[in-house]
């Protein structure tokens, strides 16, 4: 005979018992589900809306931008092509044009997600496969300048084109060389500018304070901000055009915290969040806020631990003009799913597809 018992709240999710008040490994668990401004909602919806890339590789980086002449483009990037999206209302919402590459080939193909840089009407574009590349919306895809050739983060500072951790090809233009703790800059107003010399404002720096390497760039306000995988070095600019850049250590960093898996680097502007080796971080510019939590962390690291790619992450502060959703995406390729933080509501939910797991995330114009 089946007895029926009272279960006392609060309740705390999903767990492998039944709940309990007292259960410390109980976390707000919601499975494809979001907590958006107090109520649970479907998570978005997934279905691959572009086809796949005519070259048979996944998209590896999304944007759009807006050219010189007004016109709005948006290029996905693959681990061999980089195409031009041609936009559709009705679906399929794409169709590919390929970018015609000015130099032939990427250069070795590489399957690192793309450091993809929106400035000046152009896309800079890089991720150690050849030389830095930039499109402008002409149907080509060209060489920046006199690169040397090309880093795996970007960001600009100060009118300054910033790459760090380069790949440099050698002077017989056959090998790469790894230079996993210098960090460039091109002259003032010149992205495509960046042989140092007496005239010109570019410049090189090497982080060589600690052993470890640079895992990203990202920008808060005036400083940029270069991680490492156990700290931060902050980088500001001067003024003097002799030396456009400060580099040191950030004051406020906490000890043995660094950006650990380098592509979950992102930032919205207002702070950037990214992966340490035991902790989940945000940072304002001031103050650091740890955003793993009781069962969520232990949960996630667990999924981080089972990775069989490069663990991505992406800070959103919308789906589209009506739909404000600002959040942090963590997507971990094994396990295939998506970890997803709500700012406004402080929690973590975990989302999957039959697709498998996102490679890229960005919005994107349809015209």
């Amino acid at each position: 005979m089946n007895k029926r018992y009272m279960v006392p709240g609060p309740f705390h999710g999903i767990v492998s018992d039944l709940p309990s008040a007292s259960d410390r490994q109980a976390f707000d668990d919601c499975l494809n589900l979001l907590c958006r401004k107090g109520r649970l909602i479907s998570r978005p919806n997934l279905n691959n809306n572009i086809s796949l890339s005519p070259d048979g590789t996944p998209i590896l980086g999304l944007r759009s931008f807006q050219d010189a002449n007004g016109h709005y483009h948006t290029c996905a990037m693959t681990a061999t092509q980089v195409y031009d999206l041609v936009t559709h209302i009705l679906p399929p919402h794409f169709t590919w044009s390929i970018e015609t590459n000015t130099v032939g080939s990427l250069g070795t193909r590489t399957n690192l997600p793309y450091s993809i840089l929106n400035v000046n009407n152009r896309l800079y574009v890089a991720n150690a496969s050849g030389f830095l590349f930039y499109i402008e919306g002409s149907g080509t895809l060209n060489i920046s300048g006199d690169t040397p050739g090309s880093p795996l983060f970007l960001t600009s500072n100060a009118s300054h084109l910033i790459g760090a951790a380069w790949y440099e090809i050698t002077a017989s233009g056959n090998n790469k060389n790894f230079y996993g703790n210098k960090v460039r800059w091109s002259d003032v107003g010149n992205f495509d500018s960046w042989a140092i010399s007496a005239s010109s404002t570019a410049g090189v720096a090497y982080i060589q304070e600690t052993p470890d390497t640079i895992t990203g760039l990202t920008n808060l306000n005036t400083y940029t901000y270069i991680t490492r995988s156990n700290g931060f070095s902050v980088m500001y600019p001067t003024g003097v055009s002799t030396k456009p850049f400060m580099i040191e250590p950030l004051s406020v960093s906490l000890e043995g915290a660094g950006n650990y898996y380098p592509y979950s680097l992102d930032s919205n502007g207002n702070y950037f969040c990214c992966i340490a080796q035991h902790e989940i971080l945000m940072f304002d510019g001031t103050n650091w806020n740890p955003l793993g939590f009781k069962k969520a962390k232990s949960s996630i690291f667990k999924d981080i631990n089972l990775a069989t790619g490069p663990i991505s992450g992406k800070c959103i502060t919308t789906f589209n003009e009506t739909f404000d959703f600002e959040s942090y995406w963590l997507t971990i390729p094994g396990p295939n799913v998506t970890w997803i933080y709500g700012v406004e509501e402080g929690n973590w939910t975990r989302i999957n597809s039959s697709l498998g797991a996102l490679t890229s995330l960005a919005h994107v114009y349809l015209r």
